[in-house]
């Protein structure tokens, strides 16, 4: 039986991303799904 391990993943990506100082917004509405966006509005 496989363990499901994606939270612990999605916590050391998030992790790494902040380490690097990389700006990043994760928005999710109630109808539509969620976006993801990497660096800034420059």
């Amino acid at each position: 039986m496989a363990i499901n391990n994606t939270e612990s993943d999605l916590a050391v990506e998030l992790q790494k991303i902040y380490d690097g100082e990389i700006n990043v917004s994760i928005d999710w509405f109630w109808d539509c799904g969620i976006e993801i966006r990497l660096g800034d509005g420059m």
